[in-house]
């Protein structure tokens, strides 16, 4: 079972910025954190399970083509949707993660979904072509380069995102919510074979970012 977060978006008319959740980053903290703030004209994407503190409003674009900013919507599609003249006047930020670790944190999650005996599902068997959280596509174009203003680390989260909302002018001193940080950690010993697995799924990250091998 491979049962991922949602990969939403936040765009305040309000603050003006742009945030492109990435997994296993704390996004759902950050966005639940940052939409309680958000004006009633500004686009917070749904969430599901359903997050208290969490209020969706103006995710849909065009109701009766079916059309509206959805789960795992990268930001080009994003520029596309509000058109170049907020996207260039915004502010956009994402958050990433050593794949190393953001890969265990998937992991974690996916054996609290698993149902039934978790005693077998380790994370050898886990870890595959369709369990990789490479998230390089979601705030990268297609040359791909960066479109974003900003893409910080998970690790300097505690700093960086009171510094983010001092920027922008929203009063908030510190991440509001804990979402999904409850689930049960196994050891995992990353074996030569899962690094060197990972190492070429996530070849643009570690290119990009030179996170250490």
């Amino acid at each position: 079972m491979n049962t991922e977060p949602a990969l939403l978006v936040i765009v305040s008319h309000k603050y003006k910025f742009i945030f492109i959740k990435t997994r296993k980053t704390a996004g759902t903290s950050i966005e639940v954190t940052l939409s309680k703030y958000c004006g009633p004209e500004d686009i917070v994407t749904e969430i599901a399970p359903r997050e208290e503190g969490h209020e969706p409003r103006n995710f849909w674009i065009d109701q009766e083509r079916g059309l509206k900013f959805y789960n795992h919507m990268p930001a080009t599609e994003v520029r596309e949707a509000i058109g170049p003249e907020i996207w260039n006047d915004y502010y956009k930020f994402c958050y990433e993660r050593h794949p190393y670790l953001k890969s265990i944190s998937l992991f974690h999650m996916n054996r609290h979904h698993h149902p039934g005996d978790k005693s077998g599902y380790t994370f050898d068997r886990w870890l595959g072509p369709k369990t990789v959280p490479s998230d390089f596509f979601m705030y990268t174009g297609e040359d791909g380069k960066p479109i974003v203003d900003q893409i910080f680390r998970y690790k300097s989260l505690k700093e960086t995102f009171p510094a983010i909302c001092k920027k922008l002018g929203i009063p908030c001193a510190g991440l509001e919510s804990r979402a999904k940080s409850d689930y049960e950690k196994v050891p995992v010993d990353l074996s030569p074979a899962n690094k060197a697995y990972l190492q070429e799924a996530f070849a643009s990250e570690f290119s990009a970012f030179g996170f250490p091998k």
